[in-house]
């Protein structure tokens, strides 16, 4: 979470004396999701960390919502960027501020837009509402991952029930069960090492070694790879450069913006 902190410092130009590690002016902070956008269409600030071997490889990205992030700073396999959010999917790790839950509460109670609540944060942030501070700030991918203990799968949802065959072809169903706990989205997953740490076994091994940076870690020596700030406009990204062109509008790059020597780090 530390990386996490210093981006989201460097996207509020944040400065001491400040309350909270993550800055003083956010209302939503989303880590643990299914997929997150960004906002291309407009210049973007970003905390990037490249070759970081907590990030899991694009063949494990199973999600259909997604950032753009052809623009070449923010490229590679194992990059992690810290970026303002314009839509979200899913609730599994998020933080919300004083400010944000009282935004949230009007939004949802007073103004008429009531919905199941990851609905509603999903508007809030594609919206931005409430004036030139973006409501969602948030980690790509993300930091927090999603576990599914063993046994019935029903535990999964509340909206849902999972039926299996009893025996293939005979008609008789039961509630589905899971044999073995999984963890998803995450290299190295705490939910499936608890085990170890609880043996004081330091040596955390990834979930899918082929694939990820590392193919294990030893949590008496790993120190994470520092971040550093990048700035993009929308003229950078490679995907909208297609569009642009395809549609006969080229995009024309902005003056440049100067970076604020006194924001935290």
């Amino acid at each position: 979470m530390t990386e996490f902190a210093r981006g989201t410092r460097h996207l509020q130009n944040a400065t001491l004396p400040l309350h909270s590690p993550y800055g003083d002016n956010w209302d939503l902070l989303t880590i643990g999701h299914n997929g997150v956008n960004n906002k291309p269409h407009r210049e973007q600030k970003y905390w990037v960390t490249q070759n970081d071997p907590t990030v899991i490889a694009p063949s494990r990205r199973n999600w259909s919502r997604m950032p753009d992030l052809s623009a070449p700073a923010l490229g590679g396999d194992h990059t992690r960027v810290v970026h303002e959010v314009g839509k979200m999917t899913a609730t599994q790790a998020y933080a919300i501020s004083l400010r944000g839950a009282a935004r949230l509460l009007y939004d949802q109670s007073m103004a008429p837009h009531a919905q199941a609540i990851d609905m509603a944060m999903l508007q809030l942030c594609r919206r931005d509402v409430w004036g030139p501070t973006p409501f969602c700030l948030g980690a790509y991918p993300m930091l927090f991952g999603r576990f599914r203990a063993a046994g019935p799968m029903d535990k999964d949802s509340d909206r849902r029930v999972l039926t299996e065959e009893v025996t293939p072809g005979a008609g008789r169903v039961r509630n589905a069960t899971r044999m073995n706990h999984e963890s998803e989205f995450t290299v190295f997953p705490i939910s499936l090492n608890i085990e170890k740490l609880l043996k004081n076994d330091p040596i955390i091994p990834a979930q899918v070694p082929d694939s990820d940076l590392l193919k294990e870690v030893d949590l008496r020596e790993f120190v994470l790879p520092r971040g550093r700030p990048v700035f993009v406009r929308p003229d950078e990204y490679v995907d909208r450069q297609k569009e642009a062109a395809a549609a006969g509008k080229p995009l024309k790059a902005p003056e440049p913006v100067p970076v604020d020597p006194a924001v935290v780090e």
